[in-house]
């Protein structure tokens, strides 16, 4: 050979040799891994579409059929929250399952198996629990009813129109437990029309345009919104049956002119009551009462004034009373019923360096209640208020004199709407009465030679069964040409805008009957309401005329509501 020639030698090839199988050795590792990994990735994503299947099959269920309805295992309840049962059972969809009471969870559980081509057996957990949002967005689990089962007769309803399901796909690959998990929430859409609807409302005194300077120098100016006597109710039957109630005594809110954000927290904090029933069964009820202790709501930057003041007179009472519940043969009476006491209510206002507030709404009570009544082939709505005692003040001018009052004045004002719907026949009625409205007259010359007094004293209201407005409350009478017979004293007429005007105006609201009824296709309706039995609005812009606080007060506000179709309970 030629020593010029060039080879590799024996140790040379040895240790590329070595070298080449340690490479193959690194990759045959770093390929098992690979595969294992697809593997795994694989085997993960056929569990996670196993769970997703089983949340398609649940969103594709109705999620409530009464078993009054079908006695099939056709919506979701029926397949995945059969019971209460706490021992192991089978349930419709072949799977065994239990009920877990532990407090703050009521979850029933199933679970099967489920196998893939190429995958390990798939065990797959259904949890299901009935829940209800909270105000902060979260959820709150509850409770089935007393005596939950799926399959019988008035014990069936869910709890709540919601039910939040965990679905879990657990698995063995190499040795190792793994799972997947995904979670849904099932709401009941209620698409049926209701067979019965029925609400009402009421709204005893509301004021608003109350000017109150909180605060001089670094003070905001406000607008002071009062409201006495709000209360509602709301009845409505589709397959099940529900019912709320509220009623608020008093509620107070100090708004700033410039920007309507609120200077303070609306007061008082407490005195208001709710109650409601959904899907109950039959004589379930919740009732919930609350007491308004006196207090009153004080200026945040001139501390020594007061906005407003309720019960602070020993002995008043002010307080709000709920009940709701349903019953499936309308036994249970009245469904729904709110009521209120609120006394001894004032609202004021300040102007800008005013060495305290000064009165521009008193009242002595202000009491109402709401109630809805139903049997199996009508229903009936009746709201009622009453007003004692209220005094609209509008001027510090006229306290000097001994006579002054207020300067309109209301010994009673009484409302009462009702309306009734059934399979045969609709009814509307409504009743009001105002007693003793007077007006003060700042220019009145008296007997005694003095100045100022109030003047015709007015007594008068509208009682639809007489068809018309009627001067004499006690019966129909002859009618009235003006249904507000009110004369505004001269001593309020002005000018403003260029126009003839009054700082004191009085106005009627208005009244709605309507009614229909088809007893061939047993249907009836009946929507009646009293937009405001009358609006006093006070002006100090006027020019010529006695200047007064300004304000709008509404007095006496109430609807019933009922639309009913015939059915069988």
């Amino acid at each position: 050979m030629n020593r010029h020639e060039e080879g590799f030698s024996l140790i040379e090839v040895a240790v590329a040799v070595s070298l080449f199988g340690i490479i193959i050795i690194g990759m045959s590792v770093l390929f098992q891994s690979a595969f294992r990994t697809t593997g795994e990735a694989r085997t993960r994503q056929l569990g996670k579409a196993v769970a997703q299947e089983m949340l398609e099959e649940l969103r594709s269920l109705p999620y409530y059929e009464s078993r009054r309805v079908t006695t099939a295992p056709v919506d979701v309840l029926d397949r995945y929250f059969p019971d209460t049962q706490a021992t192991d059972h089978t349930t419709p969809t072949g799977a065994t399952g239990r009920y877990d009471s532990t407090a703050d969870v009521w979850t029933f559980t199933s679970r099967q198996t489920v196998t893939k081509p190429d995958s390990p057996a798939f065990t797959v957990s259904v949890a299901a629990q009935f829940v209800l949002a909270n105000s902060d967005g979260t959820l709150r689990p509850l409770a089935p009813i007393a005596g939950y089962s799926s399959t019988t007769v008035d014990v069936d309803r869910p709890a709540s129109d919601t039910l939040k399901i965990v679905a879990t796909v657990a698995y063995t690959e190499r040795g190792t437990n793994r799972s997947v998990v995904l979670d849904t929430l099932v709401t009941r859409v209620k698409q049926q029309a209701p067979k019965l609807e029925a609400s009402g409302s009421i709204l005893g005194v509301s004021t608003s345009g109350v000017l109150f300077r909180d605060g001089d120098v670094g003070g905001v100016s406000a607008e002071i919104i009062a409201e006495f006597g709000v209360a509602s109710t709301n009845f409505r039957e589709v397959t099940d049956s529900s019912s709320q109630a509220s009623a608020t005594p008093v509620r107070i809110t100090e708004r700033r002119t410039d920007n309507s954000n609120n200077v303070q927290a609306v007061m008082p904090t407490g005195g208001g009551s709710t109650a409601t029933v959904p899907n109950s069964t039959t004589g379930n009820i919740q009732t919930q009462t609350s007491f308004l202790a006196g207090g009153s709501m004080s200026s945040v930057n001139f501390p020594s004034a007061t906005i407003a003041s309720w019960c602070t007179t020993e002995d008043d009472d002010c307080q709000s009373s709920s009940a709701a519940r349903v019953s499936t043969n309308h036994i249970q009476l009245p469904e729904g019923k709110t009521s209120l006491t609120a006394r001894t209510l004032q609202v004021n206002a300040r102007d800008q360096l005013e060495a305290a507030s000064h009165r521009v709404l008193t009242t002595t009570s202000v009491t109402g209640d709401v109630e809805q009544r139903s049997t199996t082939n009508e229903s009936r709505v009746t709201s009622t208020v009453t007003i004692g005692n209220l005094k609209v003040w509008g001027s510090t001018a006229f306290v000097a004199n001994p006579r002054y009052e207020g300067t309109v004045i209301i010994d009673q004002l009484q409302l009462t709407v009702l309306s009734i719907a059934g399979s045969s026949s609709s009814a509307n009625s409504v009743v009001w009465r105002i007693d003793n409205l007077r007006v003060w007259d700042p220019n009145k010359l008296n007997a005694d030679g003095t100045i100022g007094g109030y003047g015709t004293s007015y007594t008068f209201g509208f009682d639809s069964s007489c068809g018309q407005w009627i001067s004499n409350p006690a019966g129909c009478g002859p009618p009235m040409e003006n249904p507000n017979p009110v004369v505004i004293p001269a001593a309020y007429s002005g000018v403003s805008g260029g126009q003839a005007a009054t700082s004191l105006s009085i106005v009627t609201g208005a009244t709605v009957q309507e009614r229909t009824s088809d007893p061939g296709q047993g249907i009836g309706s009946a929507n009646t309401s009293q937009k405001s039995v009358i609006t006093i609005t006070t002006r100090e812009d006027v020019t010529g005329a006695a200047a007064l606080e300004p304000s709008i007060t509404t007095l006496g506000s109430a609807t019933a509501t009922v639309s009913y179709v015939k059915h069988v309970h």
